[in-house]
Parts: structure tokens; sequence; C-alpha cells
């Protein structure tokens, strides 16, 4: 069995799934829709971003990079991601 938190995903994926109801939010200024609810952290994956290389801001609070997994996204939030690059 898997971890508390991937419990609880599953747990509330499942629920969502029998709701139909979509998770919408707004991602660097633009609307975004999830079809389940998800973790901040496999959001910022699947959406191909280094988390290594971004500060990410929900509903105008930093979230600490130790946070992301156990961070769920629910309707309405608003996330501003910021990447960090390098030069010279």
């Amino acid at each position: 069995m898997g971890s508390t938190t991937e419990r609880v995903l599953s747990l509330v994926s499942f629920f969502y799934l029998i709701l139909c109801m979509e998770v919408n939010m707004i991602v660097n200024g633009e609307q975004h829709a999830l079809t389940a609810p998800t973790s901040l952290k496999a959001f910022l994956v699947e959406t191909g971003y280094d988390i290594t290389r971004i500060v990410v801001e929900l509903n105008l609070a930093i979230v600490p990079k130790a946070d992301y997994d156990k961070t769920i996204l629910n309707d309405g939030d608003s996330l501003e991601i910021v990447h960090f690059v390098g030069g010279g």
C-alpha cells in the first residue's frame, strides 16, 4: 500500500470522478482545467516544469518545495510559477 498522501489523493480523486467535477484554476494568468484533483508536484511534473528551478505561489502564498507533494490543487486556486534562469 502507498503512503498516506497517495491514499488520500486516490480517495479524493475517486470522489471527484463520481461527482464528475473539474478543477478549474488560473496558472500564470491563464485558465487551466484538471479532470481530477492532483498534488502540486504531480501537476508541475506533468506540465513539464523542472521543480528544482521554480518557485510557486499558490493563492498569494509561496509554497515550500517540501510541501509540493502534499499540496492538493483545488477548484478556484491561482498559481503563479516563476522560473529561474542562469546567465551572465
